[in-house]
């Protein structure tokens, strides 16, 4: 149920492969038609959609944990992401900092970004905080990228995940 779209394409096969590869897809949406009951209830023109399969397409997105965004989001987060460098890296038997800089307009470009660190052998469990905030950490199960307000980090497979904000201070790993 709620996998196929108008073109006979599976959608949630589409986001499976998008998110599976991380690459970025854009849904141009003319109409969304509100008076849909079904899958089947025809939206018009291909830029149009019926509002059961555009919510069933939301909730799929939400639960893959996948970041829904509009253009304007997207493209300051590809600008922050590609210009942002680690800096000032300085490496301890107990801790690792450095600063993560973009040279930006920090009033506009200031979406946290997810950086992937392997750890050091040993260290399985460790705290993360940036400018002295501690940054939560959370399941690996409860984490994805986030690219949202909320900051949290994670560890999977000796790789930790973590979300910083570029020219917000000093990122700090300690381990415990």
């Amino acid at each position: 149920e709620g996998t196929s779209s108008a073109d006979g394409v599976s959608y949630k096969g589409a986001i499976d492969y998008l998110s599976s590869k991380k690459l970025w897809t854009v849904e141009c949406i003319h109409t969304i038609h509100t008076g849909a009951t079904s899958e089947s209830d025809v939206a018009g023109d291909k830029f149009s959609v019926n509002k059961y399969v555009f919510e069933k397409k939301l909730d799929y997105l939400v639960k893959k944990g996948v970041w829904v965004a509009s253009y304007t989001e997207a493209i300051q987060y590809f600008r922050e992401a590609h210009a942002a460098e680690i800096k000032n890296m300085s490496i301890t038997g107990t801790a690792i900092s450095f600063e993560v800089t973009d040279g930006l307009d920090d009033t506009m470009l200031n979406h946290p970004l997810t950086f992937e660190f392997g750890l050091p052998s040993g260290w399985t469990n460790v705290t993360v905080t940036q400018n002295g905030v501690e940054i939560p950490m959370v399941s690996s199960s409860e984490y994805a990228p986030n690219m949202e307000e909320e900051m949290a980090c994670t560890i999977k497979g000796g790789v930790l995940y973590f979300d910083a904000i570029p020219d917000a201070g000093t990122v700090v790993i300690t381990k415990k």
